[in-house]
């Protein structure tokens, strides 16, 4: 007796296209233990990850022929998220959805581009461009996008206008902060004063210039280093000499150099008037109308007055070796020792010389017609006269002449003046034809 034997047939599954399914296990069906011509009812189907069958079992009529078992993808979601790395919060997430195994229909490239516009930095991205659906139902796919924020410079080699856009293709975004946040000008000013607060002379202005670079934060516009040093542009303001005020005296002769420092210094240099000399008698009067010369400025040193001469006064002479501090020993000048204080300089009165005045009475020849007349020997230098009435009346004899000196003033010496005579015509009779007559009186 012969029995023929038949293989039993398997489970194929196939995809909704009839397609068979790659790798998919493909089960014999089992002996039925009670009949071998049969193979047994309701076997199950094989699972596949990511797919679901149509039915969950099958129950061969053909124990010899295959039967397919249809399968569906199973409906699968990711999520993409974009994470801020430097604050480990999520910025922003998309989720998509399709079917196990097959391609994620995603980009990241126009989410990155929008988060660098406003200022963020990609880290990574890890969603790859090939990215699939997993197979697995029960867990949902998640892709991290890493970006961090981006940091530029602001300051005095990379400067940019305060209050515009930080990102230039986010103009709603952070603003680029105000300009004294990274440059600072400070000065150091020298008023020149006098004792009543007026001011004498143009103020001295130097500036120092404080600049640091600043981190801004590009995406939310904070300064990340707030604390970082300042530089100035120069260490030191410069010592500056005091001007020389025509008249006054400084109470500092150069205003020393400062460190500088990031605030406004201020100093003041105040100016007294200079003094002057002061001509006095002996009993240390002051002499009426004498003139008071102001010391002239130090051209060297704006402290000081200068060498001052001593004023002439007429029928007056500085007092020899007085003992007047600043006086030169030859009395003609004054040095001051303190340029604000008046210098009492004693005068006496000059020796007083007297001139006479003599009036001549002369002929033409010089012979003296009459006595000398001395009209004075008291007169002083600068004293008037004028004697141009006095002429005598001389017997025989008319004033031919007076001297140009019979009106003036005295000099620094003695007056003559001449009154020069000449002799009187007579009447001389004549006879008829012109001559004398003998013995007539004339």
């Amino acid at each position: 007796v012969t029995f023929t034997y038949a293989k039993l047939g398997k489970i194929i599954p196939v995809d909704p296209e009839g397609n068979p399914i790659p790798d998919a296990p493909t089960p014999q069906y089992p002996n039925d233990p009670t009949d071998p011509s049969k193979t047994t009812p309701d076997q199950p189907v094989p699972e596949i990850p990511g797919m679901t069958p149509e039915v969950p079992s099958v129950t061969p009529t053909d124990p010899g022929k295959d039967t397919e078992v249809v399968y569906n993808y199973d409906d699968q979601k990711a999520t993409i998220n974009y994470i801020d790395e430097t604050t480990g919060q999520t910025i922003t997430s998309d989720n998509v959805t399709g079917k196990s195994s097959t391609k994620i229909a995603y980009s990241t490239a126009a989410k990155i581009k929008e988060l660098t516009d406003k200022g963020y930095v990609l880290v990574s991205d890890g969603f790859p461009a090939d990215a699939t659906f997993d197979n697995d139902k029960n867990t949902d796919q998640v892709f991290d996008v890493i970006l961090k924020h981006g940091e530029k410079p602001v300051g005095p080699t990379d400067p940019h206008e305060p209050d515009t856009p930080i990102n230039p293709n986010d103009p709603d975004g952070p603003k680029w902060p105000a300009k004294d946040q990274y440059s600072k000008d400070y000065t150091s000013t020298i008023t020149y004063v006098d004792d009543k607060g007026n001011k004498v002379a143009d103020d001295n202005v130097q500036t120092s210039t404080w600049t640091r670079t600043l981190l801004v934060d590009t995406v939310t516009g904070e300064v990340k280093n707030p604390n970082e040093a300042w530089t100035a542009d120069k260490a030191q303001y410069d010592a500056v000499k005091s001007p020389l005020v025509d008249g006054y005296y400084a109470d500092k002769a150069t205003v020393a150099a400062k460190d500088t420092k990031q605030e406004n210094l201020t100093e003041e240099v105040v100016y007294r008037p200079l003094g002057k000399i002061i001509p006095v008698d002996p009993e240390g009067n002051p002499i009426p109308d004498a003139p008071t010369p102001q010391y002239p400025n130090d051209p060297t040193d704006p402290t000081k007055g200068g060498k001052t001469p001593v004023p002439d006064i007429p029928g007056w002479h500085v007092v020899p070796n007085q003992d007047t501090p600043g006086l030169t020993p030859d009395g003609n000048a004054v040095v001051p020792n303190k340029p604000g204080e008046d210098t009492p300089v004693k005068y006496e009165k000059d020796e007083v010389a007297k001139y006479s005045l003599v009036e001549k009475f002369v002929d033409e020849d010089g012979k003296e017609l009459a006595p000398n007349v001395t009209k004075g020997t008291d007169y002083e230098a600068g004293s008037a006269y004028d004697v141009t009435g006095d002429a005598k009346v001389i017997d025989g004899y008319y004033l031919k002449a007076v001297s140009d000196n019979a009106k003036g003033k005295f000099g620094k010496d003695n007056v003559t003046v001449t009154f020069t005579y000449a002799k009187l015509g007579k009447i001389i009779p004549v006879d008829p034809e012109g001559n004398p007559i003998p013995d007539a009186p004339t």
